[in-house]
């Protein structure tokens, strides 16, 4: 499992080294630079409700469990 997780991280390095690449390649072409926020896409959260605020709070729960009784 930790062989296949360091494969996952350096692909998704990757990924994201490939991902940048492309943007900077896309910006020096373009004749005006996007808003710094419309370019990374920040976006508020949805407020959750109902029984997907209920599953959240269990998993919540459970992580804390876990932790502490490591």
């Amino acid at each position: 499992m930790a062989i296949e997780a360091a494969a996952w991280r350096m692909e998704q390095a990757q990924r994201g080294r490939a991902w940048l690449a492309w943007h900077i390649a896309a910006l020096t072409r373009a004749k005006r630079l996007p808003r710094f926020q419309q370019l990374v896409g920040v976006h508020d959260a949805k407020p959750l409700e109902g029984d997907e605020l209920a599953e959240r709070r269990r998993e919540f729960e459970e992580m804390t469990q876990a932790w502490e009784g490591r």
